[in-house]
């Protein structure tokens, strides 16, 4: 079985994040928010570059005057396990996994499996739109979807 690699990027007016660079020969890859904790049979929940979970904004170190926490941004439309990747005949396929906030690839709403291919731009959720109900503490960050160039290799 050949090697095959995806490559997520963050793309412009995404919430940042880590560049991914997953091996999809080792079975299907989960994308998802690591802002869960795992539970009996799902995987660690630890964003790195090698897997599919994403983690929150870097925070910068707690103020000295302040004894409240640094609370930890993520994005509000990401799903906890919100899309499954994998290759099939040398392709990379994609598919929802029922996300509240959906998946698109080039703005093309994923309803059944679809193939990605390089130059594709990946949207793990929608932009929520800040309204009067929404809540101060939300930030413009946590409304934004996450956003990925793709790139196979």
């Amino acid at each position: 079985m050949p090697t095959l690699f995806i490559n997520l990027s963050p793309a412009k007016d995404s919430f940042a994040f880590t560049p991914k660079h997953l091996n999809l020969s080792n079975g299907p890859i989960i994308l998802g928010s690591a802002d869960q904790t795992g539970t009996q049979g799902e995987p660690s929940r630890e964003s790195l570059p090698h897997n599919g979970w994403f983690g929150p904004l870097p925070t910068p170190p707690p103020s000295k005057k302040s004894s409240n926490p640094v609370e930890e941004i993520y994005p509000l439309s990401l799903s906890a396990m919100h899309a499954k990747i994998w290759m099939q005949g040398g392709k990379v396929f994609i598919s929802d996994m029922g996300a509240a906030f959906k998946t698109f690839v080039n703005g093309a709403c994923v309803t059944n499996e679809m193939e990605l291919r390089s130059g594709d731009l990946l949207a793990l959720g929608s932009k929520i739109p800040r309204n009067r109900n929404t809540p101060a503490h939300i930030t413009d960050d946590q409304l934004k979807p996450l956003v990925a160039v793709i790139t196979i290799s």
